[in-house]
């Protein structure tokens, strides 16, 4: 789990998960392109939301992901600030 600072972050619950994950995140500021990424432990993205909000909490359907482990990835201005690791059941 790498977290740039207290205040920017992405905290995903329940861990390890089944059917829905809740992720909270904060990136400090609002930045002109936010988002929100899935992938898998190669690198191929499983999942992307656009944020446009500096916090917030939201809810993904995982049910279709195969059991594993995931990276979520806080990403602002194309840049990575903030990263948690996802188990799957």
């Amino acid at each position: 789990i790498v977290n740039n600072s207290h205040l920017k972050f992405v905290k995903v619950f329940p861990n390890p998960a089944h059917d829905i994950l809740k992720l909270a995140f904060n990136t400090e500021k609002v930045y002109s392109s936010s988002e929100i990424q899935i992938t898998d432990l190669s690198g191929r993205l499983v999942y992307t939301e656009l944020v446009d909000t500096k916090e917030g909490l939201i809810a993904i359907d995982i049910h279709t992901l195969p059991a594993g482990i995931y990276v979520c990835n806080l990403v602002g201005d194309g840049v990575t600030i903030a990263r948690d690791k996802i188990i799957v059941q």
